[in-house]
């Protein structure tokens, strides 16, 4: 008698446990989807927020400020050109790395040969 049960309780956990299992593995996935689209959309919030700024300071607040035409507004045209470009291109490499993937990583010999060194003081 005590066998039977037992058998049975065994039985029906493995069910239970294989269909939450189940459930898991399917609320995983459409999670993964889930946060793929938004992240596209983040993604295109922030650049078009970019876009949208660096086009009202080229077009609208930079001609108020300077003639375009002139020495000065040259002057203050080639830092504002070369921040607007590393602020695209840095946003676009963010974009492009995948997480938690640094490029050169240290090997085992390499890291304990840095603890032993001393730091200076």
């Amino acid at each position: 008698f005590f066998d039977s049960q037992c058998c049975r309780f065994t039985c029906q956990t493995g069910r239970l446990l294989h269909t939450m299992a189940s459930w898991m593995s399917r609320a995983l996935s459409i999670g993964q989807v889930a946060f793929k689209i938004f992240g596209f959309f983040c993604i295109a919030i922030a650049s078009i927020l970019i876009c949208g700024t660096l086009y009202i300071y080229f077009y609208v607040i930079m001609p108020l400020l300077f003639d375009m035409h002139s020495f000065l507004g040259i002057l203050f045209f080639i830092p504002a050109s070369w921040i607007s470009f590393n602020l695209v291109f840095n946003y676009f490499m963010v974009v492009r790395t995948p997480p938690g993937s640094p490029v050169g990583t240290l090997t085992e010999e390499e890291m304990e040969q840095m603890k032993n060194e001393k730091a200076p003081k």
